[in-house]
């Protein structure tokens, strides 16, 4: 759609809501910190997190790093300013897949 302005024309597109929802993140800063310089230290610390003991997921959304965890206790505060969501993974259980994939 475009919109006719003084200056010429100008061009509004609507994002998919997926992009939408990133683009809109990276406006806003996570405690402080910068979207982007959060989504590198998430980045850093990824595979640290998830070796954690009872560790099933981890993520960065809009308030921090979200880490999804049977055992609660052994994952920290924060990490390098980033706060971290603990969300509880009671009643989620994790069974490997028996599915294999033809070449």
């Amino acid at each position: 759609m475009a919109e006719e302005t003084g200056a010429g024309k100008v061009v509004r597109a609507k994002l998919p809501s997926s992009l939408a929802t990133e683009a809109s993140l990276t406006l806003f800063p996570l405690a402080g910190i910068p979207f982007e310089k959060a989504r590198e230290i998430h980045l850093r610390h990824v595979d640290e997190l998830s070796d954690l003991p009872g560790v099933i997921g981890v993520g960065l959304g809009a308030e921090g790093i979200h880490v999804t965890t049977h055992n609660p206790e052994v994952v920290p505060k924060e990490v390098e300013g980033v706060p971290i969501i603990v969300e509880s993974a009671a009643g989620v259980s994790f069974e490997p897949s028996s599915h294999t994939f033809n070449q």
